[in-house]
């Protein structure tokens, strides 16, 4: 058997050998890499919301007070960025071979307030996933029933109405159309 440029089998088989280190040293380094990339990930992931829950029990109780509700621009712009972060650390995650099968249970209900963050594996982040596009699904919604009451409000401030009162009745129709969804 002829080996490549005149090389004996010995230094073929010694190159390959090296060659195949090589490629084996570099796939460890890069996987150790992103090991790395991903725990930075995790921990910019997690930090938000360690953040609020620590200004949440130093803050007065006014502040980050959410019981009148909090605007639809804000939330949908809240659901889209937690969308991308868990579209990028499951990037990651499946780069480092991790399966979508592990996740583990809720341990609140999806509409409790106070529910800790998901576990950690990368099914968790998918349904993390489907809750966001869930929860989009029904802003959608809300937001087609409450065109009308945004045109009027539009027109009212384009021609000097009162604003008032075209507010009050706004906030009627929104009160009745949150109390659908209860």
């Amino acid at each position: 058997m002829c080996c490549p440029r005149g090389m004996d089998i010995s230094e073929t088989s010694s190159t390959l050998t090296a060659t195949i280190k090589n490629v084996t040293e570099g796939l460890s380094s890069t996987r150790e890499l992103l090991k790395a990339i991903l725990g930075q990930y995790v921990y910019n992931f997690a930090r938000p919301r360690l953040w609020l829950n620590d200004h949440r029990k130093e803050s007065a109780p006014t502040e980050l007070d959410t019981r009148d509700g909090i605007s639809l621009l804000s939330l949908k712009h809240h659901l889209m960025l937690s969308y991308l972060q868990a579209a990028t650390l499951l990037i990651a995650h499946r780069g480092l071979g991790h399966s979508l099968d592990d996740h583990s249970p809720p341990e609140a209900p999806f509409a409790s307030s106070l529910r800790p963050a998901r576990g950690g594996q990368a099914g968790d982040l998918v349904d993390h996933m489907v809750e966001g596009r869930l929860v989009l699904e029904k802003v959608k919604v809300l937001e087609g029933r409450m065109k009308y009451q945004i045109e009027k409000l539009v027109r009212a401030a384009t021609e000097k109405q009162t604003a008032q009162n075209a507010l009050n009745g706004v906030h009627q129709s929104v009160n009745s159309l949150f109390h659908l969804f209860k």
